[in-house]
């Protein structure tokens, strides 16, 4: 349900001051798309933008923003909902796919917006869309996702922010295109004359202009610190007065200053008087949180006669049940009680901290008892809670709440140490926590009494210990310490009720993995996001689905991981409703989805995946995040054919593995195996062959079995397929891939088997085996088959379109491998084009990576307007043939953003239908 209040303009008023000078400022000219009103609190912003909405005529949604606006599909369905104020028919479809969906099909929902509003362009020519109190707005995606909107907004539509501070928006790029108006706090400011005509027509006082002058240069115009003192209208009668209410004034650092603030005070009878000084605690206000805080029993009537009185109090629904004070006033009012009764901001304080526990606001009671200072409440709370905050995000504000507390409180107590020890291994800070650990176990022996008074208690924080050690011991690969630990501490609490399953499991999971025991991680994984969920433990449903999503990768079970993935964020979306915690994104699952989908040659799909990952590693990362971001970037890099920019990726991740290894708890994927396919690509055979002899003559130094596997696919790689490989290289090829095959586990690491089985054919193949290399594809393609590995034989495309074809056997679906050939058909074109040969090594920039199918291919930006990614990714489909409900469902769209999708598609083409797109497409080479 939408708070209906939120859309409620500021209501016309014939005495408000017209100010034509900035009217003529806000008004739009052509081509303008966004007008920005930057001031500080108590400028006029939203009185002035109200004033120009009112009387321009157009057609206008007014959307007020707060911090909880800050998660993306709340504020697309606010924004949504206040078009629909207009007009119930604007983005019908796109908030039904809004709700259907999460913020990673946003990108839809706003073309399926832009295009609705665009469609009634002739019944509203000029549409404005205000944000007031746009610097609420934080959030990364969300800004994003509207500088997108923004980018293509339809012509007849035009967007209005008010804001405290300059909004993270690319405003200099948006000049240069002469997208803005822009008015600031010194175009705000009162002038003399405004001054003089504010106090006289709108507070309906007599004053000089000499007088106004003196109040204006005093305020500097600020209009807020002049209604205050405009409240004092009795002590405003002559010079001598306003000078003498005005003289504890002195520059722009406290306009509303106590004296100023005392006045307005003296002129309300004492009970009001009180209720303002107390409820300036908090920043909502409605009848019976008052009534609950203050201890009265009519404070709803109370807040309605501020309102009749025009009191600096705003309110919030229609209803008005619930309010706010402007926050200038309640600032300067909470500043004045705490002045003079400490004691009662104390008490209220309490009692609002009680209200905000009882209403599971658990983070706002804590910033309050900051400001309170009662540090055994706060111990007691963060005692209580810490665990549940750690694993919801909040492990930074954690590690500044302990350091808060007094030293001697957190000497005194295990749990705090503790939470300071996880707190600490979250920001993977782990060079930090051994001290501490062995600081926390000394306490533990001296204090052994009382601890053990209750071993629930006891037991909980040793196998907390023996926990974080094992994950220490993984980043020191010492994977026995690190298995024999973890497995200790699930016998210890296996039949105890304490929260610590999830992540002792995910430790056993980590440890399967990194052996090769794929079937023993899947169920240690499993088990850890069922305990995750029922301990309410985010951080470890999201870990544990992110590295269960990459084992069924290996495993071969794509559309497993991807339902896996699916269901993850599904439940992440039901059960994080709080819109100030932190955005949890897991560097495995997105990872491992790019992988997925490259596998499937949808490259588009896996650069939306990793997208947000290398969003991430621009703003820094943790060290093993860095390094797997830059391998699945690498990885994408290398599928199209940029292998110098693909091999800057991987010696980034090289170096940071080289300088943190003792940060990050498992050994990364096979950098070098990748590089010396790179190296072999851009035609430095004879680097990588020096390193694929020395990998051939010394066992793998890898201590995860699959790293091992991929190291040593990719020395028979670089030995079986070279043009130029003699045949004591490709037997010597051949000798490992047989050996592999006979350790491989039947069932498991499929990835790995089907690239074995397509080596072995193209092994067999030059060695003149055709039988042996025809069984190989066969069994190859079967395997490959069943989630649909395409990018395996696209890799050695030209090697193998042979064998594929010559391929009958009736354990490989037709339309499968039709499609394989199809694959390998357009690789041979774009390579016979010289459109994918060797590049250059002029390195690459981290995040950056471009692929055939990317929008800023030339063909595509010789259009007038180029397609976006997801649009040169439905147009190929429709190449392939496809219907819009198939293109739906692979793409895991609705149909309806697939028609907008193409609306868009026919539109920057200037087309009328499928044929003429595919024409136009081929025409421009973009197909």
């Amino acid at each position: 349900m939408l708070l209906q209040t939120k859309f409620f303009a500021p209501a016309s008023n014939p005495k408000t001051i017209q100010r034509d000078r900035l009217l003529g400022l806000i008004t739009p000219g052509e081509g303008k798309k966004l007008s920005l009103v930057i001031a500080p609190a108590g400028y006029g912003k939203t009185t002035l933008v109200g004033q120009w909405l009112h009387s321009t005529g157009a057609t206008f949604a007014w959307l007020s923003l707060d911090e909880s606006d800050n998660d993306p599909r709340r504020f697309w369905q606010y924004v949504i909902g206040a078009l629909q104020r207009i007009d119930p028919s604007i983005a019908r479809e796109a908030n039904e796919l809004l709700a259907k969906t999460g913020f990673e099909h946003m990108e839809a929902v706003i073309i399926m917006l832009a295009n609705s509003l665009s469609d009634l362009g002739t019944h509203y020519p000029q549409l404005v869309l205000a944000f007031d109190d746009f610097h609420h707005i934080q959030d990364f995606d969300v800004l994003r996702n509207l500088v997108f909107f923004i980018d293509y907004l339809p012509p007849n539509v035009h967007i209005i922010l008010t804001s405290r501070t300059e909004p993270v928006l690319p405003l200099s790029r948006w000049r240069v295109k002469n997208y803005l108006n822009e008015i600031y706090a010194a175009d705000l400011a009162f002038s003399d004359e405004e001054c003089y005509r504010f106090f006289r027509e709108f507070m309906a006082l007599e004053i000089s202009k000499d007088e106004a002058r003196q109040i204006r240069d005093k305020t500097e115009g600020w209009v807020a610190a002049m209604q205050l003192a405009a409240i004092s209208k009795e002590n405003l009668q002559t010079n001598t007065g306003i000078d003498k209410s005005l003289g504890n004034y002195h520059g722009t650092d406290r306009l509303i200053n106590d004296y100023v603030l005392s006045e307005i005070l003296e002129k309300q009878p004492e009970n009001l008087k009180t209720f303002l000084l107390r409820s300036s605690c908090l920043v909502r206000l409605n009848g019976q949180l008052c009534d609950t805080v203050l201890n009265l029993s009519s404070s709803q009537e109370t807040l309605e006669n501020l309102e009749q009185s025009n009191l600096f109090i705003i309110p919030l629904d229609t209803s008005h049940s619930w309010y706010r004070y402007h926050d200038l006033f309640r600032e300067s009012l909470f500043h004045r009680i705490e002045l003079e009764n400490p004691e009662q901001v104390a008490d209220i304080q309490r009692k609002a901290i009680d209200w905000l526990l009882d209403h599971d606001q658990v983070h706002e009671a804590i910033d309050q008892l900051v400001q309170l200072q009662d540090w055994n409440w706060l111990k007691e709370i963060l005692q209580d809670h810490g665990n549940t905050l750690i694993h919801d995000g909040h492990h930074l504000p954690m590690l500044e709440w302990i350091n808060l507390l007094p030293a001697d409180k957190v000497a005194e107590s295990p749990q705090l140490q503790m939470l300071k020890i996880w707190s600490l291994f979250f920001s993977n800070r782990l060079d930090t926590i051994p001290p501490l650990l062995e600081s926390l176990e000394e306490m533990l022996d001296c204090q052994t009494a009382k601890v053990h008074a209750n071993a629930d208690d006891a037991l909980a924080l040793t196998s907390e210990i023996s926990l974080i050690r094992s994950y220490l011991a993984r980043a020191k690969a010492d994977t026995k310490s690190a298995s024999d630990l973890t497995r200790q501490v699930l016998e210890n609490i296996d039949h105890a009720n304490m929260p610590l399953k999830s992540v002792t499991y995910y430790g056993i999971g980590i440890d399967c993995f990194n052996n090769g025991e794929l079937d023993d991680a899947e169920r240690a994984l499993s088990s850890a996001i069922q305990y995750g969920k029922f301990e309410h433990k985010p951080s470890a449903v999201i870990s544990s689905s992110g590295l269960l999503t990459w084992i069924l990768y290996y495993k071969g079970e794509l559309d497993k991981a991807c339902d896996t993935s699916t269901r993850t964020q599904a439940w992440l979306d039901s059960h994080i409703n709080d819109p100030g915690q932190p955005k949890m994104i897991s560097c495995w699952q997105n990872s491992a989805m790019a992988r997925i989908y490259l596998e499937k040659n949808e490259d588009t799909i896996a650069a939306s995946y990793l997208a947000p990952l290398l969003d991430h590693l621009e703003s820094g990362t943790e060290p093993g995040q860095h390094v797997i971001i830059q391998f699945v970037q690498a990885q994408l890099l290398y599928t199209q054919r940029k292998f110098s920019q693909a091999i800057a990726c991987i010696e980034d991740a090289q170096r940071i593995y080289e300088h943190k290894k003792e940060a990050i708890l498992y050994e990364p994927p096979g950098l070098s195996a990748l590089k010396a396919k790179c190296l072999l690509n851009i035609g430095q055979y004879r680097q990588a062959l020096g390193w694929a002899e020395a990998n051939y003559r010394d066992t793998p130094r890898c201590v995860s079995q699959l790293n091992q596997e991929e190291q040593l696919l990719a020395v028979a790689h670089i030995f079986i397929c070279p043009q130029e490989s003699p045949p004591e290289l490709i037997e010597k090829g051949l000798a490992i891939l047989e050996k592999m095959n006979r350790g491989l586990p039947e069932r498991h690491h499929i990835k790995h088997r089907i690239e074995l089985h397509i080596l072995r054919a193209i092994g067999h193949q030059k060695s003149g085996k055709v039988a042996e290399a025809q069984e190989n594809m066969t069994q190859a393609l079967h395997l490959a088959s069943k989630d649909r590995f395409i990018a395996l034989f696209k890799e050695n495309g030209s090697l193998l379109i042979d064998l594929i074809t010559r391929c009958s056997d009736v354990s490989v679906p037709v339309s499968f491998h039709s499609e394989v050939l199809r694959c390998l058909s357009e690789t041979g074109k774009d390579e016979s084009k010289g459109k994918s040969g060797p590049d250059t090594p002029n390195g690459a920039r981290s995040g950056q990576p471009s692929s055939p199918s990317n929008a800023s291919s030339a063909e595509n930006q010789s259009l007038i307007e180029p397609l976006s990614q997801r649009e040169l990714e439905v147009l190929h489909l429709i190449y392939e043939g496809h219907a819009n409900k198939q293109i739906a469902s692979k793409l895991f769209l609705s149909p309806a953003t697939i028609k907008a999708h193409i609306r868009n598609i026919y539109g920057k083409l200037d087309v009328k239908s499928r044929t003429e797109a595919l024409a136009k497409a081929r025409s421009c080479n973009l197909v």
